[in-house]
């Protein structure tokens, strides 16, 4: 992000949102968290999670459900995004290139 750029409220909501699903479930995961997932398995759990999304926005009343399964998307998103970004770097150092993030 650029110096001086606001970040709007909405973000900062969600992004509270994002940690709090992440530290509930952060007992089940080792020492290096999500950096050991395989990231088509995260390619693949995000669509079950879209899934999820779409038989949520068939029930009117499950506004709720439907949010929270918008913050798992995200936080899949997320870790897919450093996931790739680690196994790039991890692909260039053994090649001796600067890491990129």
């Amino acid at each position: 992000m650029k110096p001086g750029k606001t970040v709007r409220d909405s973000l900062i909501w969600f992004v509270g949102e994002m940690e709090e699903r992440l530290e509930a479930k952060d007992m089940q995961r080792g020492e290096r968290g999500w950096l050991d997932l395989h990231p088509l398995w995260l390619f693949l759990r995000m669509g079950e999670h879209f899934d999820e999304l779409r038989q949520d926005l068939m029930r009117p009343t499950s506004v709720e459900d439907a949010k929270k399964t918008c913050v798992d998307i995200a936080n899949e998103a997320m870790m897919l995004a450093e996931v790739l970004v680690s196994q790039y770097n991890l692909r260039m150092k053994s090649k001796g290139v600067k890491e990129r993030g």
